[in-house]
């Protein structure tokens, strides 16, 4: 049984199971300019780890207000979108800083905007912050992660059970240290293997932060000066 404050505070917590997929979920999802249901849904921790929390999407079209909510909180989304350098396909994403948080709580958090497919049901999970002061934790680590999607150069299926192996540790974060999809080894489709990638790490990118490093394989022909936009 799950009890929310008004706050968004977890009174009660229980331990997740991980889905492994056979392929990304979102390679069956439908897409469209005007479709703003969030996808690719990743925590990454905010300045200060015991009290704020990022928590980051995409969606296959613009969203229209996107943003979070925590109890009786809503928290606007800022929108960063770029397109692609080698196909033109355009990318929106969204990003909304959580600010106010409680040393070593869990919270539950929901994501949603107003074109949303899901609005009346929005996608929604749980993530606990860090501790304050001196206090025992467990973290994560791997790279070379890719998605498991094998259409793409370098992926393969255990992507998807590292990212399951990630959920049965409970770790307080993971450390994704660098080489994340190899989309620039697929340059007519880069997007796509972002999206596989992130819609991969959902399941358990969306319940603790993953904390990204870019790898010599994220230098994307086309996106910015030095590769990483």
């Amino acid at each position: 049984m799950l009890a929310a404050s008004g706050t968004g505070v977890i009174a009660a917590t229980a331990a997740g199971t991980a889905t492994v997929p056979a392929r990304a979920a979102g390679r069956a999802a439908s897409r469209g300019p005007d479709d703003g249901t969030p996808e690719q849904i990743h925590l990454t921790w905010g300045d200060d780890p015991a009290r704020s929390v990022v928590v980051s999407w995409a969606s296959p079209g613009r969203a229209v207000r996107p943003r979070v909510r925590i109890g009786q909180r809503v928290i606007p989304a800022e929108e960063r979108g770029y397109t692609d350098g080698l196909n033109g396909q355009a990318v929106w994403t969204y990003h909304a800083r959580v600010h106010g948080l409680r040393p070593g709580a869990t919270y539950g958090y929901a994501v949603t905007a107003d074109n949303d497919e899901n609005a009346a049901d929005p996608f929604s999970a749980m993530f606990s912050t860090a501790p304050e002061g001196r206090a025992a934790f467990r973290f994560t680590s791997f790279g070379n992660l890719a998605t498991p999607n094998t259409d793409w150069v370098l992926s393969y299926g255990q992507a998807a059970y590292a990212v399951g192996a990630v959920e049965q540790f409970q770790p307080l974060f993971h450390l994704l240290n660098g080489d994340l999809c190899y989309a620039d080894l697929n340059p007519a489709a880069q997007p796509e293997v972002w999206r596989d990638f992130g819609n991969n790490n959902q399941a358990s990118a969306a319940n603790r932060p993953w904390m990204p490093v870019p790898g010599n394989h994220e230098i994307e022909f086309g996106n910015g000066p030095q590769g990483f936009s």
